[in-house]
């Protein structure tokens, strides 16, 4: 009996776990957990759908502010380049606001929402100074 109840609480730990930090679907379509960690996110990869919605959910469990910017490539390397400009003048670090990016202090979580619309390579940066340039992205492929 004692390993019975053992088990079962083994197995709704796991349940718990997996739901709260991986994608799942509901009606209005997909949300993901992306965890910002120091220098890193997780996951790293997604797949999505032309067309398809996903509300993002980041929760910051470093020990830093981490920022997340939704762009390809070119407008990864403009956002840096902001970035770095705004830290200069203002010594925020951060540049005009923009409806995909949001800032998230660590303990913090918060919400992004992105219509994929069309098919190729789409990235999450973080812009905080050097976490672009130490590989703090995830690549999204559109399919």
């Amino acid at each position: 009996m004692r390993r019975a109840v053992g088990l079962s609480v083994l197995m709704l730990f796991v349940v718990s776990c997996a739901t709260s930090e991986v994608a799942r679907d509901d009606a209005k379509g997909r949300t993901v957990v992306v965890t910002m960690r120091d220098n890193h996110f997780e996951p790293d990869r997604l797949e999505v759908r032309r067309g398809e919605t996903i509300a993002f959910r980041f929760v910051n469990r470093g020990r830093v502010q981490h920022d997340a910017f939704l762009g390809d490539e070119a407008a990864q390397q403009r956002h840096e380049a902001e970035t770095a400009e705004s830290e200069e003048d203002h010594g925020d670090g951060h540049a005009a606001t923009d409806a995909d990016a949001i800032t998230v202090k660590p303990g913090d979580s918060g919400r992004l929402t992105h219509t994929f619309d069309s098919r190729g390579t789409i990235l999450i940066g973080c812009h905080e100074p050097g976490h672009y340039d130490d590989g703090m992205v995830v690549k999204i492929t559109v399919g």
